[in-house]
C-alpha cells in the first residue's frame, strides 16, 4: 500500500471522507486545494491496487515552537484493520522530523476510543482535556516527541 502526497486530483477522494467524519470543519473544495498547496501543510493518500483508501492531513501550527498537528486522519471502511493508519502516520512522522519538528499532536473525541486505540499502538501519549468541545463532545488532546 504505497503512501503518496496527495494533489489537487485527490480533492474529490478527500473532501468526501472529510465531510463525513469532520462534518463540523465544514470543508471545502477550495480550501483543501490551498492546503495542499502550502508548505506548512501535508495532505498524504493511501492507495491499495490503484483505489483510494484514505488520508491523512498535517499542519505546522506553531514553527518556533516546532508543533505539527494532526488535523484528520481517515482509512475507509472496506480497508481498515490492514495497517493503513498506521503508515499514514509513519509517512506524517517523517515528514515532520524533516521540517525539525519536534512535537505531533491531535485531537481526538473522548467517545473515540477506537482512533484513541491507533493513537496509542502508534506512541501517542494522552496530554490533558481540551478546553474546546468537538462537534458539541469533549475532546482530549493526544501528543508524541519526536525528539529522539
Amino acid at each position: 500500500m504505497p503512501i503518496l502526497r496527495a494533489n489537487e486530483y485527490d480533492i474529490p477522494d478527500i473532501l468526501p471522507l472529510i465531510l463525513e467524519y469532520f462534518p463540523y470543519t465544514k470543508m471545502e473544495y477550495d480550501r483543501i486545494e490551498q492546503r495542499i498547496q502550502r508548505k506548512d501543510f501535508l495532505f498524504l493518500k493511501s492507495e491499495t491496487n490503484g483505489v483510494f483508501t484514505g488520508f491523512a492531513e498535517y499542519q505546522i501550527t506553531n514553527p518556533k515552537r516546532k508543533i505539527v498537528r494532526l488535523n484528520g486522519i481517515v482509512v475507509t471502511r472496506a480497508h481498515r484493520g490492514k495497517g493503513i493508519a498506521k503508515a499514514l502516520m509513519e509517512e506524517g512522522e517523517k515528514w515532520a522530523r524533516r521540517k525539525k519538528m519536534k512535537t505531533l499532536f491531535l485531537l481526538v473525541q473522548s467517545t473515540n476510543a477506537r482512533a484513541q486505540k491507533v493513537y496509542a499502538e502508534n506512541g501517542f501519549l494522552f496530554k490533558k482535556i481540551h478546553s474546546r468541545k468537538i462537534d458539541g463532545k469533549k475532546a482530549e488532546v493526544w501528543e508524541k516527541s519526536l525528539d529522539q
